[in-house]
């Protein structure tokens, strides 16, 4: 994926970086904002699309859902 990404995007990474580097930018010197860049700049994401992050957390608070209610119908099943 990552791969993918670099090729698809090779010349806007290389000006976001190059910028990094030029004493005259306002970006010299700046950390890329990899949220901005992703979704105002390279525009990886649609409108209604997610990012890999904001799915992992939403898969995490799912997991942890199911486990907490397994967790309260086994105690529930003890305590008959």
């Amino acid at each position: 994926a990552c791969q993918l990404f670099i090729a698809d995007h090779a010349k806007l990474i290389k000006l976001e970086a190059n910028a990094r580097w030029d004493e005259d930018s306002e970006e010299f010197e700046e950390d890329i904002n990899v949220a901005e860049f992703c979704e105002e700049k390279a525009r990886v994401c649609g409108e209604n699309e997610k990012g890999l992050n904001h799915m992992i957390g939403e898969a995490n608070r799912k997991e942890k859902a199911l486990k907490e209610e397994k967790e309260e119908k086994e105690r529930a099943k003890k305590g008959r």
